[in-house]
């Protein structure tokens, strides 16, 4: 009986061994920071990078609770929200980057940011860099009929509707004059799922005719997102604007806009698994990340107490 027990174990943990070596981790290329906000790795209101060096501050009161992996961290809409200092290429310098969260809401009574920065001269056009949902944006009515200084009879921003998400790729030029490109479209976040974001900056592109473009991509549930956007066509500036951006001076907030230093539309909700990426990671990639459940943790798929329980049991 003794012998036909320890084979079973000896079986069990060669199952479990092929099985950590088969375990699909996250894409680590490029990889700068990621905030697992499980319990372990947070701390008097500090959140672990566990990859990088870039430690993450709370602000208000979010609650760690279940999350995709692990543990989460939950928004109450009234005032949490998460400082991610020193974010490499989105603030210390310009150029490609990607990052990427989990998020589940439920939420449908205003509109709610995911990350979002506003700096002048964009913020005096209540525009920026980053996601919000349930929103939407208008775009300024003027008087007709035109003439030199129109005045326009609606104000251009932000407003809530509900089931849209808006996208905002503005940033700042060395001129002084702000780099002007929103979307939107439908899709139903605040449904109390789980929901995989990655927002891609500045991927290279090449058009039918073999002019290069720098664009910005955006994928829901591992779905690229097709999207209607304003001035000019979804998610491309040229090398000549790319080469005009300046960096952000303030810090990127998770779960709530940063206007200005200010916070405000508040998440409110759970979010989890927030990495961002130094590069413009590919489609592949999302998918990979998509697909996997283990982060950067290695973890059989049984435990080993849970498996020797069932063992004793059997006798």
């Amino acid at each position: 009986m003794k012998s036909r027990i320890t084979l079973l174990i000896l079986i069990l943990i060669a199952i479990m061994m092929n099985g950590i070596i088969h375990a699909d981790t996250i894409i680590t290329d490029g990889l700068l920071s990621y905030w697992s906000f499980d319990l372990n790795n947070i701390e008097d209101g500090i959140i672990e990078d566990v990859w990088g060096e870039n430690d993450a501050t709370i602000k208000g009161n979010p609650k760690v609770t279940g999350g995709l992996i692990r543990q989460g961290l939950e928004f109450d809409g009234t005032g949490d929200y998460v400082v991610l200092e020193n974010l490499g290429n989105l603030q210390t310098r310009t150029g490609p980057s990607t990052i990427e969260l989990w998020v589940k809401t439920s939420d449908v009574s205003t509109y709610r940011t995911l990350f979002r920065v506003l700096e002048p001269p964009c913020s005096t056009r209540n525009t920026g860099w980053g996601l919000s949902i349930n929103a939407s944006w208008k775009i300024p009515k003027f008087q007709r009929p035109a003439h030199p200084n129109p005045v326009p009879q609606q104000q251009e921003g932000i407003f809530f509707q509900e089931g849209s998400l808006l996208y905002e790729n503005n940033r700042n030029g060395k001129r002084t004059w702000c780099h002007y490109l929103l979307g939107g479209l439908r899709h139903t976040i605040s449904d109390g799922k789980w929901h995989h974001i990655v927002f891609v900056t500045d991927a290279l592109y090449i058009d039918e005719k073999g002019t290069e473009w720098k664009t910005s991509n955006l994928y829901i549930n591992n779905i690229h997102q097709p999207m209607s956007s304003l001035p000019m066509p979804w998610g491309r500036f040229r090398d000549k604007d790319i080469d005009d951006f300046v960096p952000f001076t303030q810090p990127v907030y998770l779960g709530a806009t940063n206007n200005k230093g200010k916070a405000e539309a508040y998440f409110r909700g759970v979010i989890d698994e927030v990495r961002v990426y130094n590069r413009a990671i590919t489609h592949e990639e999302v998918t990979h990340n998509f697909v996997s459940r283990l982060g950067l943790a290695v973890e059989p798929t049984h435990k080993l107490s849970v498996a020797w329980g069932e063992l004793k049991t059997r006798r």
